[in-house]
């Protein structure tokens, strides 16, 4: 038993590592490509125009606001080029 508990920490731990990898790695490529397609500066233009727009300073209300126009805005080829690198990271380590 205390060695199947040492290969499953180590297998967790592994696991684990691979995942945050992975998030790093999809993290960067997501805001490169966003910053590529200057969905940044749109939605900072967004936010800006919401905020002098609103009553409100609050973050949610304005966050309420802007998110559904933001993620719209996001590039077909991003998202698909995203979804697919997600796929392929759940295929690698996921036996079906």
């Amino acid at each position: 038993m205390k060695y199947f508990n040492g290969l499953f920490s180590i297998f967790f731990f592994l696991l684990l590592t691979n995942y945050l990898n992975f998030n790093s790695r999809i993290s960067n490529q997501l805001n490169q490509m966003l910053l590529d397609d200057g969905w940044i500066d749109k939605v900072k233009q967004l936010t800006r125009e919401e905020m002098e727009r609103s009553d409100s300073t609050n973050f949610v209300d304005i966050l309420n606001k802007v998110e559904p126009q933001a993620l719209n805005m996001v590039n077909d080829k991003t998202r698909t080029e995203i979804l697919q690198t997600i796929k392929e990271f759940l295929n690698d380590i996921v036996e079906v």
